[in-house]
């Protein structure tokens, strides 16, 4: 759902963000504003304020700030979308239309069912007789009453139609069929004999109804409620205990307010320790999560899908995560679980590290043999992702064949083409040259298959041989001014400038190159709105040589490529002749695409380093903010530096909603070709 900006606003105007967050935490007058402790991060002096005139929130200790929508997206780990929604009802705006309000309804009786059907199984789980065998189950996996309670698991009877029952008692029976914890039975199906999996009586399943009518979905299985962020159960994970499905486990289908790759098991509980501690552990299994959190380890959570998403990245971040630690199987399942899930952390640039159980070991198994604390050491001392994915693909002795380096690398490809460009991948590069002993230039020539001679071949001809030095930051034929910063070079270009010169490096002086070779190629691809890219180089040379093709095509006038690359230095425009050839191989569609990708990456990068450069200007304020409290508190130099310190915020929340914004409209990696 899109929110026009003017209901967002109308939003903000009629909600009270005193009483907002007042309502949350106590609030206590400073002059014009209010200030508290902050609810984001653990402190004993406030540093929390509430600023009513602007209607914004600010933290000067851990840079939380914005407006009543952000307010409640960082507490309670809610989407723009949820968070404003539940503003706007608080605040009698209204948003949805029809087509809306009947997806609000069908949202609502989807969790009134589940809230019937939650507490119908716990009823079962603790009923005397009928959850006997599931309880036994439990204490023999080593859960107490408390963990059992604390996440709400139940169990579903064997019969065919309990829950059914229940459900037309309570005049659900509809939405129970429409949720899918209830099927309509045209005819009666076999009876499912019962199985004793655990001590206690054997109980057979109910023979079936012999009429038309409905029978449970979940028969005979100990039920793991599945809550969103807020505690509401939207889903079901069944375990079989009893009757002959040879599914262990099954799950709720998805359905208006569950779906499996953007949520987490576990998230409602493991929230609160996620954002204060910035990390976030992840387990395969639901028993892993509820055993951890047992053992005191509150912040685990566990996968509802098969692999690993960048929604649900993103949701351990809306939590405040800056760290997430797999913690998966030790065994092949395990391993294999890491590389799944390395795809969605190294594209969305989350920090990982990984816990490597010994061989045959559950996370929840392995935590009730070492306990709690000897697991959090293992934790501490739990190894980089980048670096036990290298570690895990790669022959371990520097001796190995070729043929053993050349199969690591090609399981390392696909991941390494999951990394944005940019200081990760860089990083990744350098440690798998490193490893290999090959020259970074080829290793990444390789690995993208994007440079001249990018084959096995080209490979080969690097492993075993010693690396050449780095080469002279003046060999890339960048001139500049005496202050480091090209002559001429607009604010995002002194941004990536003032960041360090091994930015202007072989990584991005070669996809500037490749830009220029695409527009030499095809000079028509300059009408293109992306071409406007080109202006952006980085590169003195490569953009005067860009903005002069640019100038010619739109001008009319044919300009030789001789002419065009005669002003740059010889190495560039060498690199420039190697890429022309390979730009020329490619098919016309290929090369139209690539040239939009680039230019894409190209913006993305740029944008990454400004906003990392606005960032440290705002941090550098805090902390002059935070330093005059303690000399000055009253003085007018504070409000000042207050004001600036907000409108640069302001300025970075735009940026972001900026960027946000053209990721919709077309990601990077899958731009649009016209």
């Amino acid at each position: 759902m899109l929110i026009p900006e003017a209901k967002v606003q109308e939003i903000l105007e009629r909600t009270d963000i005193v009483g907002l967050i007042g309502s949350r935490i106590e609030l206590k007058r400073s002059g014009r504003n209010l200030k508290a402790l902050c609810p984001f991060h653990g402190e004993r002096t406030p540093s929390f304020h509430v600023f009513p005139d602007r209607r914004r929130f600010k933290c000067f200790g851990c840079e939380a700030g914005g407006d009543a929508i952000s307010f409640v997206m960082k507490q309670d780990g809610k989407s723009f979308v949820d968070a404003a929604k539940e503003l706007a009802a608080a605040a009698g705006v209204r948003l949805d239309d029809a087509g809306d309000d009947r997806l609000q309804r069908e949202k609502l009786n989807h969790r009134r069912v589940h809230q019937l059907a939650t507490r119908f199984f716990m009823e079962q789980l603790w009923d005397e007789q009928a959850g006997r065998p599931a309880r036994a189950f439990l204490r023999k996996r080593g859960l107490t009453a408390t963990s059992l309670k604390t996440f709400q698991l139940g169990y579903s009877p064997a019969g065919w139609d309990e829950l059914s029952k229940r459900a037309a008692k309570e005049g659900m029976l509809e939405l129970a069929l429409a949720a899918g914890l209830v099927n309509e039975r045209a005819a009666a199906p076999a009876p499912v004999p019962a199985r004793k999996v655990a001590p206690g009586p054997a109980k057979g399943a109910a023979p079936a109804p012999a009429k038309k009518g409905t029978y449970d979905f979940f028969r005979g299985r100990l039920m793991i409620p599945i809550r969103n962020p807020d505690g509401a159960t939207v889903a079901f994970g069944g375990r079989i205990l009893q009757g002959d499905d040879p599914r262990k486990f099954v799950n709720s289908r998805e359905s208006p307010i569950y779906k499996k790759s953007e949520l987490l098991y576990g998230i409602d509980q493991a929230g609160p320790t996620i954002r204060k501690t910035g990390q976030a552990l992840l387990v395969e299994g639901y028993f892993d999560a509820i055993l951890l959190h047992q053992s005191g380890l509150t912040n685990a959570v566990a996968l509802c899908s098969a692999s690993l998403t960048a929604e649900q990245v993103k949701l351990l971040r809306r939590f405040e995560a800056q760290e997430i630690v797999l913690i998966l199987d030790g065994d092949d399942a395990g391993r294999r679980g890491v590389t799944r899930a390395a795809a969605a952390l190294l594209a969305t640039a989350m920090p990982t590290r990984v816990v490597v159980l010994p061989t045959g070991e559950d996370p929840d198994d392995h935590v009730l043999k070492v306990g709690g604390e000897a697991f959090k050491r293992e934790i501490a001392a739990a190894q980089p992702l980048t670096e036990h994915l290298i570690q895990s693909a790669l022959p371990k002795t520097q001796g190995a064949s070729f043929e053993a380096r050349l199969k690591g690398l090609a399981e390392l490809k696909p991941i390494l083409a999951q990394v944005p460009p940019g200081l990760e991948r860089a990083l990744f590069v350098t440690s798998l040259s490193e490893r290999l002993g090959v020259p970074e230039a080829t290793l990444t020539k390789a690995l993208s298959g994007t440079g001249v001679g990018a084959s096995s071949s080209g490979l080969r001809a690097g492993v075993g041989r010693p690396q050449p030095p780095a080469a002279n930051a003046s060999s890339s034929g960048v001139t500049a001014s005496s202050s480091g910063v090209p002559a001429g070079v607009g604010s995002r270009q002194r941004a990536v400038a003032n960041a360090g010169p091994n930015l202007l490096g072989s990584n991005l002086l070669t996809e500037e190159a490749l830009l220029l070779a695409h527009l030499i190629h095809d000079p028509e691809l300059a009408r293109l709105p992306q071409a406007e890219e080109i202006e952006a180089l980085i590169h003195q040379g490569l953009r005067a040589a860009a903005a002069a093709l640019t100038e010619a095509v739109l001008d009319g006038t044919p300009l030789p490529k001789s002419e065009l690359l005669a002003a740059l230095d010889p190495s560039v425009r060498q690199r420039v002749d190697e890429l022309l050839l390979r730009v020329i191989r490619q098919s016309p569609q290929a090369h139209r695409e690539e040239f939009l990708q680039r230019c894409a990456l190209h913006r993305e990068h740029l944008a990454r380093t400004e906003a990392a450069e606005l960032q440290l200007h705002i941090k550098e304020l805090a902390q002059r903010i935070a330093d005059l409290k303690r000399r000055d508190p009253g003085g007018a130099e504070l409000d000042t530096l207050i004001d600036e310190h907000l409108r640069l915020t302001q300025e970075k929340q735009a940026f972001s909603r900026a960027r946000r914004g053209r990721t919709a409209a077309g990601h990077p990696l899958t731009f649009e070709s016209h």
